[in-house]
């Protein structure tokens, strides 16, 4: 939270203590930014992404989100993964019992009993 408080401090000349008191009223949690976006959780436990300037990137609320690598964030809702984009918008169709994280364009996932690597958009690679 001070990481971020004193980004906001250094762009607007507010104090630290104030922007971290701001974010508080807004968020319950944020994390660092990585590609110009932080995970963020809602006073109701709901994860999403905001910008710098503390508004959310989308409209949309997850059960959790994780930090943005290669322009896809991982996403779960009712117990299923995927990736969203910056808009929050689903990657693809394609929901997943568990996403690991994505290393040189490929991530692994499980589905069922198989586990397998997909691309960005959702394409199966064997």
């Amino acid at each position: 939270m001070l990481f971020v408080s004193l980004i906001f401090s250094h762009k607007k000349g507010k104090s630290a203590m104030t922007k971290t008191l701001e974010w508080l009223k807004m968020h319950s949690w944020v994390a660092p930014f990585h590609e110009g976006l932080a995970q963020a959780r809602d006073k109701k436990g709901k994860y999403f992404h905001v910008h710098l300037d503390g508004k959310p990137a989308y409209p949309q609320r997850f059960d959790w989100v994780g930090a943005f690598s290669q322009g896809l964030a991982r996403a779960c809702e009712d117990g299923k993964y995927f990736h969203i984009h910056i808009n929050g918008k689903p990657a693809y169709p394609q929901r997943f019992d568990w996403l690991g994280p994505t290393v040189r364009g490929l991530t692994k996932v499980r589905l069922g009993s198989e586990t397998f690597r997909i691309t960005a958009d959702g394409t199966r690679v064997d």
